[in-house]
């Protein structure tokens, strides 16, 4: 998926000693890391699976090598009133826990650090826990200026009954001191008090970052619902074609009510930032394997929208921040941010974490007939006279779906014989995903490209001038464009405001440049901003095949108002739109469980030249 690399490197910088905005220093932001200098002697080797005894269980964490990260959907807080509220579209977080190899567990391992104002177990054994009666675990965060860390916490590890700080407190208390890797020990010479507490907290969200539990089952048409309901069948499925394995799924109300997912893992390295294995859950699941499963929908008095913060809290007078991108092009106009699927680091995350992930499904039934019929219609056009005459892909957010294979698998049945190398380009903007497809392509005619689409200068850089107004010169440009939900992901990015002055001292992209002659300064959304990329390096009657869960995806080309300018619709027209069902759930006896549908459109590159306009 593309994005903003000035933001990914914006966020790094946020958690090093001193965070800077813009050449000016903000607030002092102290880290949180352990010392791990002298892991790099230990074997590599994943928590459970080491056949000798660990060493320095810094290093991995031991006993507890079995780690869970576990989320709750619940439908209220309790404490509406006082605006403690859920996130909409997500589920919540719950904690990340140390359970021994063989699924037994320890609780409230060091009193010393024994935060819980109401510990539960109240006694572990014969011994009772001492009740905590000092500052809230958020003042600990304050005191690191982790305010940006507080916020989300805020949002997403939300208590029931209670106050969200005493959640976290419990968490910490009865599962991060039995984790080896957060013992005060591990922070060497220079630790400050509280730094493993916090260093925990980034831990569970780094953690729960990898699991959009809402979103994973949305792309299968589970959504909550107060009449259908799924089976348990349907919702394994769901999550493991996402993730590889089977989580462990809760249920309450004699297993008919879903509340509660744990997705559990092996780890490499620390539980800090070590790479988590996915398991299939050695927990037995509660929920029903004969009856519906309800997932109920939450009331919108007890829900929030869901924002992020790109940067510590500031004041009123600092709330909005202008970001530079490293090509110094467009400026971003920062207040809160939706889901992070534009960040690279949230899909290099998930690209560690897991072999295959597709969204929106892999594309055979939705993506590839439309691709083969463009194909077979060229090829009938103009009977391919070269190899050159072949029309070349564009693939663009490929990740490690299997789409990029069914592409490939598509060019040879219908073109057959010798294809020029680059007649298929893969492009990600996630180092590993377009690693992992370089090795099973191999050598030939797909190329895998580490490509940020929405930044100019990197996509000459690495695809070359693909622009294909000079064919004389062997520019062809690209005749496909496949995007199967990387449009949606891209939408998650902040508008972009374009200013000619500034776009005129730099090699902008053309199609960029023919609209500015007509206006000197412009803001245009992130998918449009793709819109006019992509439209420099297709040639008239291209198309770009794209899948998204919207209905309304490229309003800026069915729209047109003073909201949506003639910008990208002089290079773009909407051929098709076409809806597609998502699998359905399993609706009661008498009750209409409506069908969720995805959408998948067909654009064509009209006549309108890139240069010149």
């Amino acid at each position: 998926m593309a994005t903003f690399s000035a933001i990914t490197t914006f966020l790094a910088a946020t958690s090093v000693a001193h965070a800077t905005v813009l050449g000016g220093s903000l607030f002092p932001v102290l880290n949180s890391f352990p010392n791990l200098t002298a892991c790099a002697s230990e074997p590599a080797i994943y928590s459970c699976e080491n056949t000798t005894a660990i060493q320095n269980t810094c290093c991995s964490p031991t006993p507890g090598g079995l780690v869970l990260q576990t989320q709750f959907w619940s439908t209220y807080t309790g404490l509406e009133s006082r605006g403690q509220l859920l996130p909409k579209g997500s589920w919540t977080i719950h904690g990340l826990w140390p359970d021994n190899c063989d699924g037994s567990f320890e609780s409230y391992c060091d009193f010393t650090r024994q935060f819980d104002p109401a510990p539960a177990p109240a006694t572990i054994g014969n011994t009772t826990v001492p009740v905590y009666k000092g500052p809230g675990v958020d003042s600990f965060i304050r005191a690191f200026n982790r305010f940006d860390l507080l916020d989300y916490m805020q949002k997403y590890w939300i208590n029931q009954g209670d106050t969200n700080a005493v959640f976290w407190a419990h968490e910490f208390s009865k599962h991060a001191t039995c984790t080896s890797t957060f013992d005060v020990a591990c922070y060497g010479d220079n630790y400050q008090e509280h730094e493993e507490v916090v260093g925990f907290f980034e831990a569970v969200i780094r953690a729960f970052k990898i699991y959009p539990t809402y979103d994973m089952l949305a792309a299968y048409g589970i959504v909550p619902s107060n009449t259908t309901t799924y089976s348990l069948a349907q919702i394994q499925t769901a999550l493991k074609t996402q993730t590889g394995a089977i989580p462990y799924l809760g249920c309450t109300t004699n297993g008919t009510v879903l509340s509660e997912v744990w997705y559990m893992h092996h780890v490499l390295g620390s539980e800090q930032f070590g790479h988590f294995k996915t398991l299939d859950s050695v927990s037995p699941t509660t929920c029903s394997n004969s009856s519906g499963i309800h997932y109920y929908e939450r009331t919108s008095a007890s829900e929030h929208e869901k924002s992020e913060p790109l940067v510590p809290s500031l004041s009123a007078a600092q709330n909005t921040i202008k970001i530079i991108t490293t090509f110094n092009l467009y400026h971003h106009s920062v207040s809160s941010m939706p889901p992070e699927y534009h960040l690279e680091s949230f899909w290099t995350t998930r690209f560690q974490h897991e072999t295959r992930f597709e969204w929106l499904g892999d594309g055979r039934a939705t993506v590839i007939p439309l691709l083969r019929e463009y194909l077979h219609a060229k090829k009938n056009s103009t009977g391919w006279l070269s190899t050159s005459d072949i029309p070349r892909t564009l693939h663009i957010g490929a990740g490690t779906s299997t789409l990029s294979d069914h592409i490939l698998r598509e060019y040879e049945e219908v073109v057959g014989g010798t294809l020029q190398e680059g007649t298929i380009v893969n492009t990600d903007f996630s180092a590993h995903a377009v690693l992992q497809g370089r090795i099973g392509a191999g050598e030939g005619i797909v190329r895998w490209e580490e490509v940020d689409m929405l930044d100019w200068a990197n996509i000459v850089k690495k695809l070359g001038d693909n622009r294909p107004e000079e064919k004389g010169n062997g520019r062809r440009g690209f005749s496909v464009i496949i995007d199967k939900s990387t449009s949606d992901a891209i939408s998650c990015a902040p508008n972009v405001s374009l200013d000619l002055q500034t776009l005129q001292s730099t090699d902008p992209c053309p199609a960029i440049a023919a609209v500015m002659n007509h206006d000197k300064r412009m803001t245009v959304e992130p998918v449009e901003l793709l819109a006019l990329h992509l439209a420099a390096l297709v040639p008239p009657d291209g198309i770009w095949i794209a899948q998204s869960y919207s209905s309304d995806r490229f309003p800026f080309l069915t729209e047109p108002s003073p909201t949506y300018p003639d910008h990208a619709s002089v290079f773009w027209s909407v051929r098709q739109v076409i809806p597609v069902d998502a699998p359905s759930g399993q609706a009661k006896e008498g009750v209409h469980a409506p069908t969720i549908q995805h959408f998948v459109y067909v654009l064509e590159r009209t006549q309108t030249p890139c240069e010149g306009r």
